[in-house]
């Protein structure tokens, strides 16, 4: 497994994900991707590829946060591009009550799921075909977030985007999405219900995905996860994901 490759899988569908819902603009320091509609929600009200080698981070910070302002919305993380060293960005940051955090990047090095570990009463079906259910599940997972539901239907509309739900006993138990970009794939917004996370939903769920994967032939398969979720990234190890490094990014505290 290339280490580079996977990082740059995770960047890449980390940034497709933000455009599904919401538009870019280059700031010269970083891309600042933004959606009024979906204010309120990180993970597409967020400066990328943030570089300050050649700006100084208060003028930096000013315009950042002007653009938002401008667009209806609210810059809830900083994500530093490759090559940025972190302490600038974080010694700068923290000053204004950001906080640090770190994601593991993991790449699928051998499919370990076996079809004969799986529950037979546990149905995946395409989250198109069932969007009441998927619905019901993005909302007991969004802390009553209507924009996190409303976002999650209208990524629906990605032709390289596919999302699955997991039934048991006709109530929506987990999701996981499959998005392709480019000739490399990730696995995305993969969660299970906290009544249904011993009856093999995730296994369920990932075996179905790789299985998909297995088909399409995406050069590189990448997820990420937090670096301090030590429990899904052995689930994803038991699966055939690998470690291959950390992306670290930074969250406005009141935010």
């Amino acid at each position: 497994m290339n280490h580079e490759e996977v990082i740059s899988a995770v960047r890449k569908s980390d940034q497709a994900w933000c455009e599904q819902v919401g538009n870019w603009e280059s700031l010269g320091h970083g891309v600042a991707y933004c959606s009024k509609e979906f204010s309120s929600l990180p993970d597409v009200n967020q400066l990328r590829d943030v570089w300050l080698a050649d700006t100084e981070p208060h003028a930096a910070y000013e315009q950042t946060e002007a653009h938002y302002q401008a667009h209806g919305a609210t810059c809830h993380l900083w994500v530093p591009g490759s090559g940025q060293p972190i302490e600038p960005v974080e010694s700068f940051l923290a000053g204004k009550g950001w906080h640090r955090e770190e994601l593991t990047a993991l790449g699928l090095t051998a499919a370990e799921v076996s079809d004969s570990n799986e529950d037979e009463s546990i149905r995946i079906l395409p989250a198109r075909a069932m969007q009441r259910a998927y619905r019901r599940s993005l909302s007991e997972s969004s802390a009553g977030n209507e924009d996190y539901v409303n976002a999650g239907f209208e990524r629906l509309d990605d032709a390289n985007h596919d999302a699955f739900l997991a039934l048991v006993d006709g109530d929506a138990a987990g999701r996981i999405s499959y998005l392709e970009v480019g000739d490399v794939a990730a696995v995305m917004d993969f969660h299970v219900t906290p009544k249904h996370q011993e009856r093999g939903v995730a296994l369920a769920l990932m075996a179905h995905v790789l299985r998909l994967a297995r088909r399409l032939l995406p050069r590189v398969l990448a997820t990420r996860m937090p670096a301090e979720d030590r429990t899904g990234q052995a689930f994803l190890k038991r699966c055939g994901f690998s470690e291959a490094g950390t992306l670290t990014q930074f969250r406005r505290s009141d935010g």
